[in-house]
């Protein structure tokens, strides 16, 4: 996960996973997390 979340950093990549460590990730680092509209559909202003 801490590679996952680091090269998306680096990239400015948007992450999503329903997993605690990226919500402590997000508060920590300031990690920008996509979160998907209703039915997982994808929303360009999320994160």
């Amino acid at each position: 996960m801490i590679l996952v979340a680091t090269v998306s950093v680096s990239r400015g990549w948007r992450v999503y996973a329903r997993d605690r460590h990226f919500d402590a990730m997000r508060d920590v680092l300031g990690l920008r997390l996509y979160e998907p509209d209703h039915g997982g559909k994808y929303r360009r202003e999320a994160g």
